[in-house]
This record gives structure tokens, sequence and C-alpha cells, in this order.
């Protein structure tokens, strides 16, 4: 029998914290890391500076999804049929505005 290699050194978190990507670079972020969808394409902060709203428009669930601040707790999240990557909040603050979605949200 052969002598067998080392493991491969697959993409994904790592135990140190940091990500290693399928080119074999490192990403090693800073601060609390808040778990989202699989493609991330925009974000609007509330103008009270107490939450932000993330637009998730990946191969998953497009979704919105509210995460408080600072902690960065995540407090809602609403599905949408389909999204691209318009956000926005109104001048008033009382409505939410998403592209190519049907759904806005209070």
């Amino acid at each position: 029998m052969g002598k067998m290699g080392p493991a491969p050194n697959l993409p994904g978190a790592k135990l140190d914290g940091s990500i290693l990507l399928p080119n074999q670079w490192s990403l090693r972020p800073v601060g609390k890391q808040v778990v989202l969808g699989d493609f991330p394409v925009n974000m609007a902060v509330h103008p009270s500076g107490k939450f932000v709203v993330i637009l998730h428009s990946g191969y998953g669930q497009h979704e919105l999804i509210s995460v408080s601040l600072p902690d960065g707790r995540v407090t809602a999240r609403v599905a949408l049929n389909e999204s691209f990557y318009g956000l926005a909040f109104a001048t008033d603050a009382e409505r939410l505005y998403c592209s190519g979605a049907f759904t806005s949200c209070r």
C-alpha cells in the first residue's frame, strides 16, 4: 500500500476563526460576524441608527434580514419571492422599499 498524503485543505471556516477561500487565500475578519444568507447584496441603516436591514438575493430564499445595532442580533426575517439590489427607507422612516420585490414592511 502506498503512503497517503496530507488531508486536503478545503475552503470554509477554520478553527482559528479565519475563512479559507477556494483559491486558498484566507480572510481573517475583525469584529463580530453575523450569519446571513449566501449572497447579501445591499444594506440600509434605519435613520434612528438602531438597526440595519440587509437584502439577500442569492441562491437561497430571497429575504430581508433586520439586525439590531450594535449587538448584531437578527431580529426579523421577511421572505421575498424575488429581489434585486435596490433597498431604501422612505424619508419618513416608516417604510422600507426593495426593488424587484412585491413586499414592503413597516
